[in-house]
């Protein structure tokens, strides 16, 4: 965690916290945002206005009273299925774990609240994090990830970590591959649509690389199965067409939810995480 690069982030509206944070709040209290004003008598003097006072018709002393800024949970729904475990220009299972320790690292310097969730065929309690606010607990939890071996046939359990996360307005880092059935990704995404829903989308650009024809070995990471086939060309442009019409169909299926992707791809880069933020 130490060597984690922090990232900034924010929610897309006013956090309701009443505790004390870097995003924009609707408590009132210490921030800088003018939230109106008050009577003296019940705001703080140090912060009396007086154009205010003047302008008030019955003749008050008015004082600024403003928004306090507030912290919001943080919390990370992840695939850890077998295909995670795909190496090609990188391993996305790397990929994931350096994403989830510059949040949770990201999230302390701010006093964010964070938690992680990790599903593959259900979800996988060794792994997960409850909604936490300790210093180091994101160093805790990578070396947890890094000892593990991605198995899981596929990552349905994502449906019931979705129902983990509490009712109550979160943002909500969504980390897979997707490479998930879409009437999947909807029943998730229907389950989390009180939250702010961050897809991250882990990309290996090797994912679309077909070897050159002849006989090829085949092997899913998932059923474990492993095929040897006479590879043409017309199957290997057959891959590539149904392979870029998924693709485009999950983004499809993210605006239908008015979501913007973030794309990881080949390695993690938290620049690139911040720029995501402020476009």
């Amino acid at each position: 965690m130490e060597s984690a690069t922090a990232f900034q982030y924010r929610a897309p509206w006013p956090a309701v916290s009443c505790f004390p944070g870097s995003h924009q709040g609707v408590q009132r209290g210490g921030g800088y945002e003018v939230y109106g004003t008050a009577p003296l008598y019940a705001g703080d003097p140090r912060r009396f206005d007086l154009r205010a006072s003047l302008k008030d018709p019955f003749g008050q002393l008015l004082v600024r009273v403003y928004k306090q800024r507030s912290i919001v949970p943080v919390f990370v729904l992840a695939d850890v299925s077998a295909s995670m475990s795909f190496v090609g220009h990188a391993r996305k299972f790397d990929m994931l774990i350096e994403f989830v320790e510059s949040l949770a690292y990201s999230a302390q310097l701010v006093g964010d609240s964070f938690a992680f969730t990790a599903c593959d065929t259900t979800v996988r309690d060794e792994l997960s994090l409850p909604l936490t606010r300790a210093r180091g607990a994101g160093i805790e939890l990578g070396e947890r990830l890094r000892r593990y071996a991605p198995k899981g046939a596929d990552a349905s359990g994502l449906l019931a970590g979705a129902e983990r996360i509490p009712g109550s307005r979160a943002l909500v880092f969504l980390i897979s591959d997707y490479f998930l059935p879409l009437q999947l990704l909807r029943n998730i995404l229907n389950i989390l649509c009180v939250h702010a829903v961050i897809p991250v989308i882990l990309v290996d650009s090797a994912d679309s690389r077909v070897p050159g024809t002849g006989i090829t070995h085949l092997y899913d990471p998932e059923t474990q199965a492993r095929r040897t086939i006479l590879l043409r060309r017309s199957w290997a442009t057959r891959f590539e067409q149904r392979l870029c019409e998924h693709r485009e169909q999950i983004r499809r299926c993210l605006a239908d939810y008015d979501l913007r992707p973030l794309d990881v791809i080949d390695r993690f880069e938290a620049e690139a995480v911040s720029r995501y933020f402020n476009e």
